[in-house]
């Protein structure tokens, strides 16, 4: 059974350990450095809460996902990839709406990154730029 980790913030694969084989922790290192457990018994796998800053988010492959636990049957062969995504957070902001006569009103709104952006991806989501300052 082959296995690895997708980084679906990256888009890439991560070279980080990222599983537990918990019917068989021998078998822990193997499957986080060669990407291989054997399946002659049936297996548990326990996926890392997170990987390379990144929260779990599900299986796909082969295998009996629950969470973050994936159930391997006796010999089956295949391939199961944990993937991961940086936690989007919500960064509200103030816009200025047309002006009545009595004043203006202000509206709220809400923006969505991803945790960990960059100050320039974070200051175009909040309506300006950063170039020539620093945030």
């Amino acid at each position: 059974m082959l296995l690895d980790a997708f980084s679906l913030s990256l888009g890439d694969f991560v070279d980080d350990d990222f599983v537990t084989v918990t019917s068989d922790g021998s078998l822990t290192s193997q499957a986080n450095v060669a990407g291989v457990v054997p399946t002659q018994r049936a297996q548990t796998l326990e996926a890392f809460g997170t990987v390379h800053g990144q929260q779990f988010v599900e299986w796909i492959g082969t295998g009996s996902p629950a969470g973050q636990t994936l159930s391997l049957d006796a010999g089956v062969s295949g391939f199961a990839i944990a993937t991961y995504r940086v936690k989007k957070i919500a960064i509200g902001r103030l816009t200025s709406a047309a002006s009545s006569r009595a004043g203006s009103s202000t509206v709220a709104s809400t923006s969505t990154v991803a945790a960990g952006s960059s100050p320039s991806a974070v200051a175009a989501v909040a309506g300006r730029s950063d170039r020539g300052h620093r945030m």
